[in-house]
């Protein structure tokens, strides 16, 4: 498959070595489609990558997985994370 863990690595190195250079990676999932082992994974395999690359990862709850992938991607290394939970949206975060 094209988006594996090392296109997303890849992705990441070409991004640190354009002129510039990125201060702050982030994770946009707006369709909520990230699922905690997949984000653990993600994450994590960036953050043994890139050790000192912020990481910001972003997310909706529409599925209903976005607060338990938020946690994993937490514990797996994430500096920041956010999500919009349905609740708290009228059911379309």
């Amino acid at each position: 498959t094209k988006y594996d863990i090392d296109y997303y690595l890849n992705l990441t190195q070409e991004l640190v070595d354009c002129p510039g250079g990125i201060h702050i990676l982030c994770i946009k999932d707006m369709a909520g489609l990230l699922k905690p082992r997949a984000a653990t994974m993600l994450v994590g395999a960036i953050r043994e990558r890139f050790p000192d690359l912020p990481i910001h990862v972003h997310t909706h709850d529409t599925p209903g997985v976005g607060v338990s992938a938020m946690l994993a991607a937490a514990e797996a290394g994430a500096d920041v994370v956010d999500c919009a939970i349905d609740s708290m949206s009228g059911l379309t975060s």
